[in-house]
């Protein structure tokens, strides 16, 4: 029954762990060296992560439902298709069939369930990629991380997906941001020796796309003025809160910012949210 088992389980792998295995096989056959270990390195980088893709389709297919109609929080959904689509992993690109289904009210939403219940982030993000390509595109330049990626092998994103994805992510956190940094702050832990608090506001100058950069140079043309200069920059806003024990050794930081905004209101009162919540704790 376990011989039974185990070959059943290596036919659900499919040919990637064939592959891999024949590659080990190889290797331990032979007792010469390989004649560049970077290229070995990577091949079988290379075939680890085709091995962890042909796992992660099969384990996206198990979040699949294929049935003639299904009900979320109350609304009823038909089924209307079903095809294959691409997904990113942090080990690379897979390919799952899933099915799609729409509501019959007049907005004719449609909604995918294997989306829903495996967590795919802006419709193609896998949890753990999305959460690699966010902490990357946070700390780099969108081309910076797609290089940097290319490198590590696994996934590969494309610099335009690293550039939209923190976009759609701050869409979806602003509708929620209040209620977001709630569950966050229930979440934070104050240190028992903190005595002193520290808050800070500022900003840094930061060239922006849409800043009126070409406007702004030709009105100091008109005015006489020398159109050298930061024309086009806008202020970032920038804040933290520190706390200190007795002998005024910082304990932690909490740091927020914001995009450019008037008298930087938002950030001021995410400030004063988290001082009043550390006060209270």
């Amino acid at each position: 029954m376990r011989n039974c088992h185990k070959v059943q389980s290596m036919s659900i792998l499919g040919s990637a762990w064939q592959e891999l295995s024949d590659f080990l096989e190889e290797r331990r056959t032979t007792h010469e060296p390989m004649e560049d270990f970077s290229k070995f390195e990577k091949k079988l980088h290379e075939l680890v992560c085709r091995v962890e893709c042909e796992v992660i389709e099969e384990e996206l297919r198990r979040c699949d439902i294929d049935v003639p109609v299904i009900e979320v929080n109350g609304t009823r959904y038909k089924r209307v298709f079903r095809y294959e689509e691409t997904y990113l992993s942090g080990s690379g690109e897979v390919r799952v069939e899933r099915t799609v289904y729409r509501n019959s009210a007049g907005d004719r939403e449609s909604l995918c369930p294997m989306e829903l219940r495996a967590g795919i982030v802006e419709g193609y993000w896998t949890p753990r990629s999305a959460e690699l390509a966010a902490w990357s595109v946070a700390h780099l330049t969108p081309g910076e991380s797609e290089q940097l990626f290319s490198r590590l092998g696994g996934m590969r994103p494309s610099r335009s997906s690293l550039d939209r994805l923190p976009k759609g992510l701050s869409e979806r956190w602003e509708c929620r941001r209040e209620q977001f940094e709630e569950a966050l702050r229930v979440q934070e832990e104050i240190p028992g020796e903190a005595v002193t608090l520290a808050v800070s506001l500022d900003g840094v100058k930061t060239p922006m796309r849409e800043g009126g950069r070409k406007e702004k140079r030709d009105a100091a043309r008109e005015e006489g003025k020398q159109t050298k200069g930061p024309a086009g920059y806008r202020d970032v806003g920038c804040g933290t809160i520190s706390l200190y024990d007795r002998a005024g050794d910082r304990l932690c930081t909490w740091r927020m910012a914001r995009m450019p905004e008037k008298d930087n209101e938002t950030l001021k009162q995410m400030l004063k949210e988290e001082v009043e919540s550390i006060l209270n704790s």
